[in-house]
């Protein structure tokens, strides 16, 4: 079975998946994913999370692990509102 290049960094660096786990908060079975199947559902937080664990800048993970394929989720529904849901000023009509 091939690895990503994730499963190339962590074992590079002697990191087992349980210790990436501890440290990011993501659970060991979608880590052994990410380091085995692949990449794909990777978001930009949890990139962020696991450069960190594995002692990288965000930078160079992104680099490492290619960032083509690290998608942002899409923005919730409160984001994306048009102004009238904005909180409306009193009009000053005196």
């Amino acid at each position: 079975m091939t690895m990503t290049k994730l499963g190339d960094l962590l074992r590079s660096r002697k990191l087992k998946i349980s210790q990436v786990s501890e440290l990011t908060g993501l659970s060991e079975a979608y880590l052994d994913e990410l380091v085995n199947r692949s990449t794909a559902s990777l978001t930009v937080k949890e990139a962020v999370a696991l450069a960190h664990a594995i002692g990288m800048s965000a930078d160079e993970f992104m680099k490492e692990v290619q960032p083509s394929l690290i998608k942002t989720p899409p923005p919730l529904r409160s984001q994306v509102g048009s102004r009238s849901d904005q909180p409306r000023r009193p009009s000053s009509s005196s």
